[in-house]
C-alpha cells in the first residue's frame, strides 16, 4: 500500500498478534490520514507493522495499538512522521519499536527515523518506547511525546539514537546503551517518573546548546557512560548514581533538592568537580539535607585545584557525606 485514498475509516493492520500484516511505504512523501488500528507486528517478508523504505511518510490518523505495538523497520534508509495520537486500547502493555530485522546484513543496515509529533490528546501507549538497533533513530517533534507515570512503560535506547531535536520530556526509566542527544536549544530530559529504577550505559548529549538532565521519583537512575551535555544536571528526587567511568563533568551546577541521593560510590575514579562546576542544593528550610555518597577509598576532588577529602564510615567502606544547608543558600564550588 503505497497511494492512493484509504477511505474514511481506519486502516487495520491483522486480526491476531501473530497474522502476516504489514503497511509498505515504498515511494516518498506520502501522507495517510486514516486512523490505524495494530493487530500484529510480524510483517511480510520483514518484521514490522510499517515498514518504511523511503523519505517523509506521514501518518496523520490515531494510531490505536491492540494486539500489539508499532514496530517500525526498513529494507533502505526512511522516515516517517506519526502526528496523531498514539493509544493502547488492548488488555497488555504496547509500545513502539524501532528496529531492523535484518541486521545481519551490513548492506541493509540503513537509517531508520521515526518522529513522534503529536500535538492533540497525549500519547497513552502502554508498553516501552525502543530503539534497538544502530541506525535507529526516534526524533521528537513536539515536547512530551513519551507517556509516563503510572500504568506507563520506560524508554529503551538498546542501540540507535533518541533525538529530541530542542523538545522536552519526561520518561520512566532510561536504559540502553545507545544515544541520547539534546541536539539544539535548551531542551530538558526528565529522567525517573513512577518511582523506576533503571541504568544507561549510553553517552547523553547535545550537539549544539545546551541540554539539562532531570531526575525525579524515589528510584535510582544509574549512568555509566562519558556523558557531554552541557545543562544543569537536578536532582529533586530519588538517586542519581554516577558508575563505573562515567562523567557528568560538563554538566555546570548538580543541583540536589531536600532528601536527594547523589551516589558516587562505584566510580572508577573519584569524582572531580571541575573550575566552573558547582555543587548546589535548591532545598529551603532550617535542617533540609542533601546527601552525596561516596567510598572510603575515593576521594572527593571539589575543584581543578586539588581541594580534596575522604568521606567514609562504617566496616563495609560505604558511607554518606551529608551536606546541611542553610535556608535559601547554596553550597557551592568554582
Amino acid at each position: 500500500m503505497t497511494k492512493g485514498p484509504y477511505g474514511t475509516g481506519p486502516i487495520i493492520v491483522g486480526t491476531n498478534a501473530t497474522d502476516q500484516a504489514q503497511i509498505y511505504f515504498s515511494a516518498a512523501g506520502v501522507t495517510v490520514a486514516n486512523g490505524l488500528v495494530d493487530n500484529s507486528a510480524v510483517g511480510v517478508d520483514l518484521n514490522g507493522t510499517l515498514r518504511v523504505d523511503a523519505a517523509s511518510e506521514v501518518i496523520a490518523g490515531a494510531v490505536q495499538l491492540n494486539n500489539s505495538g508499532i514496530a517500525i523497520d526498513s529494507n533502505s534508509a526512511g522516515s516517517i512522521t506519526i502526528s496523531g495520537q498514539i493509544s493502547s486500547i488492548g488488555g497488555s502493555a504496547t509500545g513502539v519499536t524501532v528496529q531492523n530485522a535484518i541486521l545481519a546484513s551490513t548492506a541493509q543496515n540503513k537509517a531508520t527515523t521515526l518522529t513522534l509529533a503529536n500535538v492533540g490528546p497525549a500519547n497513552s501507549y502502554t508498553g516501552d518506547t525502543v530503539v534497538n538497533y544502530t541506525q535507529g533513530i526516534i526524533t521528537l517533534g513536539a515536547n512530551d511525546q513519551i507517556p509516563n507515570g503510572i500504568g506507563k512503560g520506560n524508554l529503551s535506547i538498546t542501540l540507535g539514537t533518541f533525538n529530541m531535536a530542542g523538545f522536552s520530556d519526561t520518561v520512566n526509566g532510561l536504559s540502553g546503551a545507545g544515544t541520547v542527544d539534546g541536539v539544539s536549544g535548551t531542551p530538558t530530559l526528565t529522567v525517573g517518573d513512577n518511582d523506576q529504577t533503571s541504568s544507561f550505559t549510553g553517552v547523553i548529549k547535545n550537539t549544539a546548546s545546551t541540554l539539562a538532565i532531570t531526575k525525579i521519583g524515589n528510584g535510582i537512575q544509574t549512568l555509566s557512560g562519558a556523558n557531554t551535555y552541557t545543562g544543569n544536571t537536578t536532582i529533586n528526587a530519588g538517586t542519581l548514581k554516577l558508575n563505573a567511568a562515567s562523567s557528568i563533568a560538563n554538566s555546570p551546577s548538580i543541583i540536589l533538592a531536600s532528601s536527594a541521593n547523589f551516589d558516587v560510590s562505584t566510580l572508577t575514579s573519584a569524582l572531580a568537580l571541575g573550575s566552573g562546576q558547582a555543587l548546589k542544593s535548591s532545598a529551603s528550610g532550617a535542617a533540609t539535607t542533601a546527601t552525596l555518597t561516596t567510598v572510603s577509598t575515593k576521594n572527593l576532588t571539589l575543584s581543578a585545584g586539588g581541594l580534596a577529602f575522604t568521606a567514609y564510615g562504617g566496616a563495609n567502606g560505604n558511607s554518606s557525606w551529608e551536606a546541611r544547608f542553610p535556608p535559601r543558600r547554596s553550597f557551592s564550588v568554582v
